[in-house]
């Protein structure tokens, strides 16, 4: 797979050292194509990328994966209050109920009650900040890890994996965290196609093999339904 940005004469030069190997080029609308070489052995690609004056990764999803803290790890976030006031804000919380996964509108005043818990989004100006609530911290993080830490607080598995499909779906809801997302998408260079089913909408990575949605679910804290 070739990741990063590519110009013109590093495509050619690719081109003309990728001797005897298969090169496979998938347009994509609105991204930048995917580019796949094929071979019978890892060898080959390392002589192809010192030819081409390429950094070659073997194994990457797996590299990626197994250097993420668990996802329960929260320490790495500050420490900052909720916002206190402002009308300017859009605040809602993460609700979890039986099958209903959705976010709900709350006030500012609500967010900041005493003793209330959770994770709340606060968008201002098209621009969303997320704060976990637990006990008496609050933790400010990216959103998407914001919500596996609830869903793993709550005991709540989304992962669904398919061993003959080699596929790995999540509500479109819980997108994975940044890290854990771009290893799915390193197995294959393809992105996630979104469906709907019965109004819900949910987000699949193809060609995943079973260790590592394994390992994503290990980060995640997650059980593979």
């Amino acid at each position: 797979m070739l990741c990063g940005a590519r110009s013109l004469p590093l495509l050619e030069r690719i081109e003309a050292s990728a001797k005897g190997m298969r090169i496979e080029r998938i347009p994509l609308l609105d991204c930048p194509d995917i580019i796949r070489i094929q071979s019978a052995n890892t060898q080959a690609f390392e002589e192809l990328a010192q030819r081409g004056d390429l950094l070659c990764q073997p194994d990457t999803p797996e590299a990626i994966l197994s250097r993420l803290p668990f996802i329960t790890r929260l320490d790495p976030w500050p420490r900052e209050a909720l916002p206190a006031g402002g009308k300017e804000w859009d605040v809602q919380q993460l609700t979890i109920e039986r099958k209903a996964m959705k976010w709900k509108s709350v006030t500012i005043q609500e967010a900041n009650a005493p003793r209330t818990e959770g994770l709340f989004r606060f968008t201002r100006f098209q621009t969303p900040e997320y704060f976990l609530r637990e006990g008496r911290e609050t933790i400010k993080l990216p959103g998407a890890i914001g919500k596996y830490y609830v869903l793993s607080r709550r005991k709540r598995s989304v992962l669904r994996y398919s061993r003959q499909g080699e596929s790995l779906s999540v509500p479109a809801l819980f997108r994975p965290p940044l890290l854990v997302e771009r290893a799915l998408i390193l197995c294959s260079g393809m992105l996630p196609s979104l469906s709907v089913s019965y109004g819900r909408s949910r987000l699949t990575y193809r060609d995943i093999p079973e260790e590592i949605a394994g390992m994503a679910a290990e980060v995640l804290r997650q059980k593979l339904l």
